[in-house]
């Protein structure tokens, strides 16, 4: 890992950024991985910028700014990925931005950041579905999806399982997992409906059993 600050710079890695402007001591840039590309304009103006390249082969843009209005953010670049922030964007205070898993976020010509934003393409860690595998909103994991190995997590494969991973549905037995081939047995929400059944039945048994009393002393 290397953080360099603002000013053109090249490493064995393939890492570089492309700037022809003055030196700047707002600006620290972190490369993890190789083949990553930070190209500034020289009018660009920040205030405060930090960009993470988590793994390699990623590309973080910032525009030109001729009305000097202040940029400042804290980027993360994760494989493959791109952040493209263009001409004239500004931020009153400092915007998170994420990108992993070859996505790119591009920012538009005079966006006006207010305080307190995120820009992610990502939730940071997988989510997965405990049935499957997939990945959707279900199973959080804490491998992150930007700085930890591998660097693509399409599946639950791709990670350690945790102790965590619990199914939610009624046919889930406490203390395992059940895979969703397991033949189902009754659940404790099942059985008080069987109960309630026996009580029915003995409850009917009962009331023909005084009709057929009453009957007889009618006679």
């Amino acid at each position: 890992m290397k953080t360099v600050p603002l000013a053109p710079y090249e490493d064995n890695e393939g890492n570089r950024i492309e700037y022809t402007g003055p030196p700047s001591e707002g600006v620290r840039i972190t490369f993890r991985g190789s083949n990553n590309t930070a190209r500034i304009h020289p009018d660009a103006h920040v205030r405060s910028l930090e960009v993470d390249f988590n793994a390699s082969n990623g590309t973080f843009e910032l525009g030109a700014n001729p009305k000097r209005r202040g940029f400042s953010a804290q980027v993360r670049v994760g494989e493959d990925a791109t952040v493209r922030v263009r001409d004239g964007v500004s931020a009153t205070s400092k915007v998170v931005i994420s990108a992993v898993e070859g996505v790119t976020v591009d920012i538009g010509e005079d966006t006006m950041f207010a305080s307190q934003n995120q820009v992610r393409a990502d939730d940071g860690h997988p989510i997965f579905d405990v049935h499957t595998g997939e990945r959707i909103n279900i199973a959080w994991e804490r491998p992150h999806l930007g700085l930890t190995a591998p660097f693509y997590k399409p599946h639950a494969s791709t990670v350690k399982k945790s102790k965590y991973w619990r199914r939610t549905d009624p046919d889930f037995s406490a203390g395992r997992l059940v895979d969703a081939t397991t033949p189902r047995t009754p659940t404790s929400r099942q059985r008080p409906a069987s109960t309630a059944r026996r009580s029915v039945r003995r409850v009917r048994r009962l009331a023909g059993r005084l009709r057929s009393a009453w009957a007889g002393r009618a006679g």
